[in-house]
């Protein structure tokens, strides 16, 4: 887990990336002070697979903010509208289940040594869940940005 500050706007997508990625790769441990063949290429991997992790997510948290931000803007145009959106339901499915995301990150995964593990159902679960949260935060801050701003506009 880990704070993210808020201040003046929904946070860019490159910081969810950095998050997101960041959460992915923690899964991975590799003992920090081995010198061993297997610690020394996985720690290699690791630091190779986070900058594609990070373009993919950089990608998606764009999208997810692109199209939640269309969407607030065509359809929620009043405060009330706002604020029973806010409270409404985050479905990440079509972002999470419906995009290429999560098959290019099984993808990525699977191009290294920790293929095996990453290939378990129960791991892959994980990721998703994770992705999915997170794009359930990109959404909701999304979302009270755009009420905010409609209730600054409506006192003005």
């Amino acid at each position: 887990m880990r704070l993210m500050t808020t201040n003046g706007g929904p946070h860019p997508a490159d910081k969810w990336a950095d998050v997101t990625t960041d959460a992915i790769l923690d899964l991975i441990q590799i003992s920090e002070d081995s010198t061993s063949p297997d610690a020394l290429a996985g720690r290699a991997a690791k630091r190779d697979l986070r900058q594609i992790l990070f373009d993919i997510f950089n990608d998606h948290h764009a999208a997810v903010q692109s199209f939640e931000q269309r969407h607030l803007k065509d359809k929620v145009t009043t405060c009330e509208a706002a604020e029973a959106h806010v409270q409404g339901p985050l479905d990440v499915a079509f972002h999470v289940s419906g995009s290429i995301t999560m098959g290019e990150v099984f993808k990525a995964l699977d191009a290294t040594p920790f293929a095996a593990h990453f290939a378990k159902p129960e791991v892959q679960a994980v990721l998703t869940q994770i992705v999915g949260q997170h794009t359930a935060d990109v959404m909701h801050i999304e979302r009270r940005w755009h009420q905010d701003g409609l209730v600054a506009a409506k006192g003005a």
